[in-house]
């Protein structure tokens, strides 16, 4: 089995030789680890599935806030420019509403308005918290 680094998922082969990728969302109310999972021919082709599914995850669970994908990096862009708000006001929802401290898109300069950088190299948990006070930040 191909263990990724946190948040990024797991990729397996499976006996029958297609590839399973998944990636774990929360528990149910039975303390059990829940999760999205994908299948496909082959290892690359399952990446790309995953990452979709994970993009379309965020999507439905915070409105507003896109992502892009790094090529080979634990951090990761988000796209909050469907939000309407300003550069400020954007910071201010991060830091007083969400209560997260990420680096404000424009420290990339003007073409970084509307973005902000999230750093997924910690503990899953770590993460799933942070997304959490970012959902309820962004529906409010």
């Amino acid at each position: 089995m191909a263990r990724r680094t946190k948040g990024e998922g797991t990729l397996r082969k499976r006996k029958d030789g297609r590839w399973e990728g998944w990636f774990n969302i929360g528990k149910d109310e039975n303390g059990k680890t829940k999760r999205k999972s994908v299948t496909a021919k082959t290892k690359s082709e399952c990446q790309e599935k995953l990452n979709k599914a994970k993009e379309e995850y965020l999507k439905e669970h915070i409105p507003g806030i896109g992502m892009i994908r790094p090529q080979a990096s634990y951090l990761v862009f988000l796209d909050c420019r469907a939000l309407g708000l300003t550069q400020k006001e954007l910071t201010r929802l991060f830091a007083e509403k969400a209560h997260l401290a990420l680096n404000d898109g424009t420290m990339f300069g003007q073409p970084g308005e509307g973005f902000m950088r999230l750093n997924i190299g910690c503990p899953r948990s770590v993460l799933k918290q942070a997304l959490q006070q970012l959902r309820e930040a962004v529906v409010q």
